[in-house]
């Protein structure tokens, strides 16, 4: 019998690519997903491999899951590329004795740990457990920085952040954090305030191989509200000097203090002036969303090859099939992460021929999408392409809903 790989979850994108990485392998991909949670093609290209429909949120019951079904038989190796489920992948890995996630990875999820690593290049941040809100605290560092942040340490995609502007915001906090209902995966009970950090948002992508640092370039990031809407590969020139190197000093520092050895990285900065502020170090997998589309456009490989390259990367500590070249020969890539500007339950989506583009429709029909602006789960779909290309493409769809006909909003 051919060994398997089990994938944790999916990214929006990911399933297809991940699934396709693994068969060029020469293993087997095999899915473990909580289906209720996807739609859209995500669901229908998990649902073309092999996979169970199972909560993977608890690793315990995970394992027996896995021992009960011989899944624990023939096992390559654990991975996710899921934000959410990549400290559970680690842990798993560990204890069915299989190649897996580095396990420095489960800490440096946790924001919190994160950033005391790297004081030099974060705001000034609080950390502290639910029902335990330190108010004077923050209320002194509202009074010098005026606008701060609330988020779960555990945090993904804009869940549970609030704007702290006034005492009043900060007098709302404890209320909020009581009320606001984390995915299981997310809630720690922990909770961190930082100063807000205003400018440019922008992200560095590489991977760690054995201890050394590969830095494939910067992705710009436009946002509208909390919801990420488009994202450009490489902007290297458009950073100041500076910038970069500040921002690749802070990545140096946060993988030597860590002791991260292996895999991706995909670290977000707020640009202020000559510098850069850290304020969400992602580490273990690629960007989510579209940067692996993106990366491999730039680099003109099919976004597969991406996706085994993190996983020979992450799970088996090899390079040999690194599919970067001489990075002077970069194409810059674009990808639309679009929705509904009020939101809506969809019906349909036109799409006008697509071009060379890449196109994943995330939310199928008679799913309800959030508005844009409230977070990344206002995804409607993603359209990635050589530059232009995804914009022009964009701007011509039409999505169907109950309220009537509109177009995409990004």
């Amino acid at each position: 019998m051919k060994k398997h790989i089990l994938l944790i979850e999916s990214t929006n994108i990911g399933a297809h690519y991940s699934a396709q990485a693994v068969t060029e392998m020469g293993y087997d991909p095999v899915f473990l997903c909580d289906l209720s949670h996807y739609h859209g093609d995500t669901l229908d290209q998990i649902r073309r491999h092999r996979h169970f429909d199972v909560y993977t949120g608890d690793v315990a019951k995970l394992e027996v899951f896995i021992r009960t079904n011989g899944l624990a038989d023939d096992l390559a190796g654990v991975a996710s590329f899921q934000d959410e489920r990549l400290a559970a992948a680690a842990e798993l890995a560990l204890r069915l004795g299989v190649p897996g996630l580095d396990r420095n990875v489960s800490r440096l999820k946790d924001k919190g740990f994160s950033f005391k690593l790297v004081p030099e290049y974060v705001p000034i941040t609080i950390g502290f457990r639910a029902g335990q809100t330190p108010q004077d605290e923050i209320l002194d560092l509202l009074g010098i920085f005026k606008t701060l942040v609330a988020k779960p340490a555990l945090g993904a995609g804009g869940a549970g952040v609030l704007r702290l502007d006034t005492p009043e915001d900060v007098a709302l906090l404890p209320a909020h954090i009581a009320g606001y209902k984390l995915p299981k995966e997310l809630d720690s009970g922990r909770w961190i305030v930082q100063a807000f950090a205003t400018g440019p948002l922008f992200s560095l992508e590489g991977y760690v191989i054995d201890g050394r640092i590969n830095y494939l370039g910067f992705t710009g990031r436009k946002k509208v509200g909390m919801t990420e809407t488009g994202a450009r590969f490489p902007i290297d020139p458009d950073l100041d000097p500076s910038v970069r190197k500040n921002a690749k000093r802070a990545v140096g520092i946060l993988v030597e203090r860590s002791g991260f050895r292996n895999g991706y990285f995909h670290v977000e900065f707020i640009e202020c002036e000559d510098s850069c502020h850290m304020i969400d170090p992602n580490v273990g997998r690629p960007g989510g969303g579209p940067v692996a589309e993106l990366l491999a456009l730039s680099y003109n490989v099919p976004p597969s090859v991406i996706y085994k390259h993190a996983l020979q990367v992450g799970l088996f500590h090899s390079d040999t099939g690194n599919p970067y070249g001489d990075l002077s020969r970069r194409r810059e890539a674009e990808a639309i992460l679009y929705g509904l500007k009020s939101g809506g339950t969809i019906r349909n989506v036109i799409l006008p021929e697509p071009g060379a583009c890449l196109h994943t429709r995330i939310l199928g029909n008679g799913a309800k999408a959030s508005p844009v602006g409230q977070d990344d789960w206002s995804w409607v779909g993603i359209l990635s392409g050589i530059s232009g290309q995804a914009e022009s493409a964009a701007g011509r769809i039409r999505i169907l809903t109950d309220e009537g006909d509109f177009g995409a909003c990004f």
